[in-house]
């Protein structure tokens, strides 16, 4: 008999087919005719009955302890991965999307970029399970890594970052952007093009989202919290030139707008008009690579023989013509008159409501005001313990069922900026 109540952990959400359970051939049905279709729920998850035997393996592996101190080696077909992420995690769902990624970064540098080569497999990456054992083991001595690094490369080649259930898209939006670092090193070995650059390209990657569900993942290259960003800064600075938006600020002094402004540039000379474009932006990141000190203009008429400065006026207006993407957003609650039973709290993050995944603030005024009367519901959060911002704070998923009758007020405060990478 498997252990289901082990380690119970809430649902992935699914932001496209809410309430739903992928059956293959692109059908999504209800859960009780996934039932009917032969398969199992596992942990919150929908599997193939054939699985069991494999889940039990599983199961008997982790019971051995899952402490970074007892952390495991395995391998998938493109990368060799130590952890001490749950194996059933590991194996249907970080290992197909780790390969899927090595195929997708091969297809698109040299599609977009125009970089292809024999990068080679055997990629190296370390997957904490849990922010605090990432933070402990991977910061410098007393000085815990913060969240707001979520993942780094080591000399190169050695690609850490954690999984948290409470908010998984974190950990795959992550590896979409530093895992792009590490292919792009294994692709042209002692590469050096401008740190612009190479940030825009791996940023690039930080608008694909992947389906647990399908295994696939979709390109979609613009990240949304990117590109407002990059649509502020250029309509406040209307006059400003790329060198000084972006190509000549300093490594230290390179943060999140110039990130953004950087990809922008980037997903202009890639994406703009002209059968060549592609073409010619791969000629300029190799002309990059070994440039030394030169000025991007002079590189990129000599990769390209176009006029550098010729084609700002279209990257602004490329930019400022992009729609921004769907977002999804945590709900912060705020909670008020609840029984002493009743165990929700203001600040905490929604994350489903009556089974139903919760994205928005307006959706979710929707379920509130519709919520049943009748009969109990769920109420699924996260919770940041002590909150969610100090040093060493951890987070969990709390579950509470509300009874008919119940006074309890559960209005939404606000949102919250939230990771994206994942659609279910």
């Amino acid at each position: 008999m498997l252990l289901l109540g082990l380690l119970v952990l809430a649902a992935p959400q699914n932001s496209r087919n809410p309430g739903l359970v992928f059956v293959g051939d692109g059908q999504w049905v209800p859960p009780a005719e996934a039932l009917e279709r032969g398969m199992i729920e596992y942990r919150g998850r929908w599997v193939e009955k054939k699985l069991e035997k494999d889940l039990r393996k599983w199961e008997k592996e982790d019971a051995k302890g899952l402490e970074w101190e007892d952390a495991y080696k395995t391998k998938s077909k493109y990368y060799r991965i130590e952890t001490n992420v749950p194996r059933y995690i590991v194996e249907l769902e970080i290992k197909p999307y780790l390969d899927e990624l090595f195929e997708t970064y091969k297809r698109v540098f040299q599609e977009d970029f125009g970089l292809a080569g024999k990068a080679a497999g055997n990629k190296d990456i370390r997957i904490h399970h849990g922010f605090n054992s990432y933070s402990i083991h991977e910061g410098e001595p007393g000085k815990p890594r913060p969240r707001t690094n979520p993942g780094f490369i080591i000399s190169g080649a050695i690609l850490v970052v954690y999984y948290e259930e409470t908010d998984p898209g974190t950990f795959y939006m992550t590896v979409f952007h530093e895992g792009s670092h590490q292919f792009f090193l294994s692709l042209l070995p002692g590469a050096t093009p401008p740190h612009w650059m190479t940030e825009a390209l791996a940023t690039y990657f930080e608008g694909c989202t992947y389906s647990r569900a399908t295994r696939t993942i979709t390109p979609g290259f613009v990240p949304p919290e990117r590109l407002k960003q990059a649509q502020a800064i250029l309509t406040q600075r209307p006059q400003a030139t790329a060198a000084e938006l972006f190509m000549d600020v300093q490594r230290d002094d390179f943060g999140g707008l110039e990130y953004s402004l950087a990809w922008s540039f980037v997903h202009y000379l890639i994406h703009r008009p002209g059968e060549k474009s592609r073409e010619r932006f791969g000629a300029f990141v190799r002309e990059l690579n070994g440039s030394g000190a030169k000025p991007a203009p002079e590189v990129f008429v000599k990769a390209t023989g176009e006029d550098f400065e010729a084609l700002i006026p279209g990257w602004r207006a490329h930019v400022l013509a992009l729609p921004v993407p769907e977002e999804i957003n945590w709900v912060v609650l705020k909670v008020a008159k609840n029984a002493p039973e009743e165990d929700l709290r203001s600040k905490d993050l929604l994350w489903s409501f009556d089974g139903v995944e919760v994205f928005s603030a307006k959706q979710y005024a929707q379920l509130w005001k519709n919520r049943p009367t009748d009969r109990p519901y769920e109420v699924v959060v996260v919770r940041g313990e002590p909150d969610f911002h100090s040093e060493g704070a951890t987070r969990r998923f709390v579950r509470q069922t509300i009874q008919p009758g119940s006074t309890i007020s559960i209005h939404a405060m606000g949102e919250a900026e939230r990771r994206g990478g994942l659609v279910d």
